[in-house]
This record gives structure tokens, sequence and C-alpha cells, in this order.
């Protein structure tokens, strides 16, 4: 798999799967919902699978200046 360069902010999750995920996903939201978040560039997201319980999902942001 190509990932494309840019910035990502990176969640980090644990527990048993599924629902560390699903909280996981939930906090993205939560985050994005904020007026001074960071702005997501709607471009590649993905989730990278670490251990049995450990997962990060990486969303992409707009560039900062």
């Amino acid at each position: 798999m190509d990932i494309p360069p840019g910035q990502y902010l990176v969640f980090r999750c644990s527990g048993p799967l599924p629902g560390a995920v699903i909280e996981g996903w939930r906090a993205v939201w939560a985050f994005f919902e904020r007026p001074d978040a960071l702005r997501r560039a709607y471009t590649v997201d993905f989730e990278a699978y670490r251990e049995p319980e450990r997962v990060e999902i990486w969303i992409a942001v707009r560039e900062t200046v």
C-alpha cells in the first residue's frame, strides 16, 4: 500500500476489538467538531493494526503554514 506524504494526525486506541476502534473513531469525530481543530484534508485516512489490541487511526490534515 502506498500512502501519500503529508501531515497526519494519529489517534491511538487500545483494548478489545472492535470496541477500541469504534471508540477511536468517536474520538476522531469529536476532535474535528471543535472550532479550533485542525482541518481534515479528506484525502487519506487509514487504520494501522499494530498488535492484537492496539490500533492507530491516521487522519490526513491540511498543511499548516
